[in-house]
């Protein structure tokens, strides 16, 4: 019988304790407890788990979902990464049975990775082995549990990163749902001999990819914002700085019109990189006309200054609206820095 191996690598820092680490067992068993009720999970899935800190452990390695009840994770401290994906690679080449000529192998691995900080180890050498060698055999799903992650770094390993950024016991409930409607979806799959069998469900609302290109590297020691003046239609910048005091806070440096020459000297692809408002310190007047605002966000995403208690023509799509004030962060474009 061909199995669909799946794996769970979790981070189990000490960042973890308390809550997080509890809704994560919480959501693992619900895995598994609902992978019992389906006739084509118990036939084909085999689960593993590896638990990294600053070592890593693995707590259950290819076992069928009916033998699994709980699972028990600890806690360390340290975030090694780059081992847990040396151990992973480890127990696939031991594990995960080949394709030969006489028989076909195990069908396309799964692995979720859950993280919710930077490592405290290099990860740069072990990314590159994963891209080569196991990029396009195993499919990789990498979640950044809240937004005090470098994104760039789980890129290095995949393309699939998403993130909860919400961490409350409800969105995680939710969030392990789409992961078993995930597995679910595969094992039906791989069962019919549809395809190989790798696949996730649609998108829920709790979890978003992260759709940062591949490759494009942002300097977020800064956030740029790119505007337009909506008097004379020329674009100008709005450059935040980070804040010494606060890490996720950015202060407003200044605003500064740019000319042609500035589109001819950007790099292409990152018209999907965002920042919301809430990080960003100070509000500027148009450097080029004086309107009282330099950050209006017309419904097109396009960025305007804003005339206040007027109607207001946005520059890009040409809707006239008026424009106010919110207390609650909206996300914004911003530039690759």
């Amino acid at each position: 019988m061909r199995r669909l191996p799946i794996y769970l690598v979790i981070d189990c820092s000490e960042s973890m304790v308390g809550k997080p680490i509890k809704c994560v067992e919480e959501g693992i068993a619900t895995i598994i407890k609902t992978l019992k009720q389906s006739p084509y999970a118990l036939e084909t899935t085999v689960l593993s788990v590896i638990a990294f800190a600053g070592k890593c452990i693995k707590l259950i390695s290819m076992e069928e979902i009916y033998r699994l009840t709980t699972v028990k994770l600890p806690i360390g401290g340290g975030t090694s990464l780059g081992n847990a994906f040396r151990m992973l690679m480890d127990d696939i080449d031991k594990c995960v049975k080949k394709n030969t000529y006489e028989e076909k192998g195990d069908w396309r691995p799964i692995v979720f990775v859950f993280t919710d900080g930077n490592p405290t180890d290099r990860t740069e050498d072990v990314a590159k082995v994963w891209r080569e060698k196991y990029g396009e055999s195993v499919l990789c799903v990498a979640v950044s549990i809240g937004n005090n992650l470098d994104i760039k770094i789980l890129k290095q390993f995949t393309d699939n990163v998403y993130m909860l950024e919400n961490t409350d016991p409800k969105s995680f409930e939710q969030f392990f749902d789409w992961i078993t409607q995930s597995i679910n979806s595969s094992s039906s799959s791989v069962s019919r001999k549809r395809h190989d069998g790798s696949s996730l469900s649609v998108t829920n609302a709790v979890v978003k990819k992260v759709d940062q290109p591949s490759g494009v590297i942002v300097d977020d020691n800064y956030i740029v914002i790119l505007s337009r003046c909506q008097t004379t239609r020329n674009y100008y910048l709005i450059k935040y700085q980070k804040s010494l005091a606060n890490s996720n806070a950015y202060e407003l440096e200044g605003a500064y019109p740019v000319d042609d020459d500035y589109f001819a000297l950007s790099a292409d692809g990152y018209e999907n990189l965002r920042v919301n408002t809430d990080h960003l310190f100070g509000h500027p007047t148009c450097p080029i006309c004086g309107n009282e605002s330099a950050i209006g966000i017309c419904s097109c995403g396009g960025v305007l200054c804003v005339k206040n208690n007027q109607v207001n023509v946005c520059p890009h799509c040409g809707k006239r609206s008026y424009f106010g004030s919110s207390d609650v962060g909206v996300d914004i474009n911003r530039t690759i820095g």
